[in-house]
């Protein structure tokens, strides 16, 4: 069996390889994609673990921030606690979807299928872009937004505040069902 992480001094084998090479990257950038391979692990396992740990919602939540089991986090958390790490965790891979955008420019958003295709050719307005990454902060808006070259900044306060309000309306809304 080839082991699927990169071979010290060499080309990564396996799955990771033949990912990688699907989308032709550079070996030196490849790294980049780290971040969000360890991050998408953890949510696979956050979901296979779900039934097992179905009395853990925050520990869930933290693994695999889908909103199912966001809900089930906020039921039993108190609202700072719960938007803090719901906030944090829901925006950790944003930094990493931004600098691919930045470092592969709009090549990388036609690799995402019909959507990242229509983003390349739709509007170069940084004012569309910033709406983009406010209504859903998504990785493939982030990525929109650096392969613009939008300030970091206001790409970073966009993200941040629409997430904890995403969080806070979670939250309200759990709440207010008659559990």
């Amino acid at each position: 069996m080839q082991p699927t992480c990169p071979v010290p001094g060499g080309a990564p084998v396996g799955a990771t390889a033949s990912v990688l090479r699907r989308f032709r990257f550079p070996t030196e950038r490849r790294r980049d994609f780290v971040p969000l391979m360890i991050l998408t692990v953890a949510s696979i396992v956050g979901t296979a673990l779900a039934p097992v740990l179905r009395h853990e919602g925050l520990l869930i939540a933290m693994l695999s921030p889908r909103l199912v089991f966001l809900g089930m986090a906020a039921q039993h958390t108190s609202i700072v606690p719960f938007v803090l790490l719901a906030s944090l965790r829901l925006c950790i891979a944003d930094p990493f979807h931004y600098r691919l955008g930045r470092a592969y420019g709009p090549a990388i958003l036609g690799r995402l299928g019909f959507i990242g295709r229509a983003l390349t050719r739709f509007g170069s307005r940084s004012a569309i872009v910033i709406a983009a990454v406010t209504l859903r902060p998504i990785g493939r808006h982030l990525m929109w937004a650096g392969t613009k070259g939008i300030n970091p900044i206001l790409v970073t306060v966009a993200d941040v505040t629409s997430t904890v309000a995403y969080c806070i309306a979670v939250k309200t809304g759990v709440s207010l069902l008659p559990i």
